[in-house]
């Protein structure tokens, strides 16, 4: 089936069914869009149509950690939560982060199948808290963990110490605006258990990712054979532009040996604060065609990570190390 969500001049936001017929009106935009996705059934379709709506703080989600330690201190603020099969596409909507919301705009758990295409987030940082790390033990960020405008993760391990997978996740023609947190991430939590387990993106497939003006960067945690193609990022504001993470080699550990094979293609990031590419820790993925000005180059921790036709431009700090430190371009390859 597929629901559709639009704006009328009156302010209101309307959601129709597959028929045609109308389930929700209201000038709250989120809750309108929240009911476009509770009445989609699984591996139904939502579409929202151009506009800009309005979205708000609407509950929070305890989750696990891959230790199994619930998170009551921090737990996800989360606007819109997407827990099923589904297709969500638009012709530009501008989803908007309102004033001290401090809350993720789109979290998604526990899917076989998610498809979000067309789509703009708009953070508001000037009016929302800034992601920052603390130095309490985890998960070390505020105003939580996960604090991103797109959070992808969530599923269920079948047994302590073991690897669920969400599988044919597809992003597509994404923009993500002054998030006051990360732009898009695939996290590796649980909500569900006290398993002691991942939750991981298989095959992820995203292309054609804009993000411009974000605090924290693009955050690409625990994928596994993901491809990720044309994407751009400019101007974040206190951390990298891209990370990877959680790409750890290491047999004797199943909750993180299977985070390998990941391709990068045709990436463009200027101007961060932090460094334009950070790997950590080891992995087995490859970079084609990446161009990164300003910002403190690549820190890449694993031999086994390849890079072809890297340039760079505009540097201070060293271009390409293994060491946080070096602040030289003697480690240029």
């Amino acid at each position: 089936g597929l629901g559709d969500v639009y704006k009328r001049q009156t302010g209101e936001a309307v959601a129709s069914n597959a028929f045609g017929r109308e389930i929700a009106r209201s000038t709250d935009h989120t809750a309108v869009i929240q009911a476009a996705v509770d009445n989609a059934p699984d591996g139904g379709a939502v579409f929202i149509d151009r506009g800009v709506y309005n979205m708000t703080y609407k509950k929070s989600i305890q989750w696990y950690d891959s230790y199994g330690n619930l998170q009551t201190s921090q737990p996800f603020r989360v606007a819109v939560e997407v827990n099923k099969a589904l297709v969500i596409h638009s012709n530009g909507a501008i989803l908007r982060l309102g004033n001290n919301q401090n809350s993720v705009i789109l979290y998604a758990h526990d899917y076989s199948f998610l498809e979000i295409e067309g789509l703009v987030f708009d953070g508001n940082k000037a009016n929302n808290t800034k992601l920052s790390i603390n130095s309490s033990p985890p998960p070390y960020w505020t105003p939580f963990d996960g604090y991103a405008m797109l959070l992808l993760g969530g599923c269920e391990p079948t047994a302590t110490g073991t690897v669920c997978f969400r599988y044919n996740t597809r992003l597509r023609n994404l923009r993500f605006i002054n998030s006051p947190g990360w732009s898009l991430y695939t996290g590796n939590h649980t909500v569900k258990s006290t398993q002691k387990g991942v939750g991981s993106d298989w095959g992820l497939m995203a292309s054609d990712i804009y993000d411009y003006g974000s605090v924290g960067g693009l955050m690409v945690d625990n994928c596994v054979k993901c491809l990720i193609n044309n994407v751009k990022i400019y101007g974040v504001e206190s951390f990298n532009g891209l990370w990877v993470i959680g790409q750890q080699d290491n047999p004797s550990d199943p909750t993180t040996a299977w985070y390998l094979y990941n391709e990068f293609n045709n990436i463009h990031i200027e101007n961060t604060a932090g460094w334009g590419i950070y790997i950590y820790p080891n992995g087995y993925n490859v970079f084609n065609n990446v161009f990164i000005r300003n910002g403190r180059g690549i820190y890449n921790e694993g031999p086994a990570n390849q890079f072809r036709n890297v340039t760079f431009a505009g540097f201070k700090d060293s271009r390409f190390t293994e060491d946080p430190t070096v602040k030289s371009d003697e480690s240029l390859v």
